[in-house]
């Protein structure tokens, strides 16, 4: 069991990941690409839709979680992406398609 999104959805996670931060834009964008790899791989595991935040089973972020469930008050990944260059358009496209 994962443990990082409050009861409702931990107990539906088929696998939470965390994106690490970091100030280091090489290392970032390297962690990014991994992370991205990672999200891809588990929805393929799990069966699930690429699509973020879709209704539905798919990846899901802590701000969906958040404001499905109310249990949890996070609402990352977006201002950490926002803050290394990476919009919510291009998060929905390289979870979609992978990151090129």
């Amino acid at each position: 069991m994962s443990w990082g999104c409050g009861p409702t959805g931990n107990s539906k996670a088929f696998a939470q990941v965390e994106l690490a931060r970091t100030n280091n834009k090489a290392k970032f964008q390297k962690d990014y690409k991994a992370y991205i790899w990672l999200l891809r791989l588990l929805a393929d595991e799990a069966g699930v839709s690429k699509q973020l935040d879709a209704s539905g089973n798919g990846v899901k972020t802590h701000k969906w979680i958040s404001y499905a469930y109310r249990e949890v008050d996070h609402v990352d990944p977006y201002g950490y992406l926002a803050q290394m260059g990476v919009s919510r358009a291009q998060f929905v496209h390289d979870i979609q398609y992978g990151v090129q």
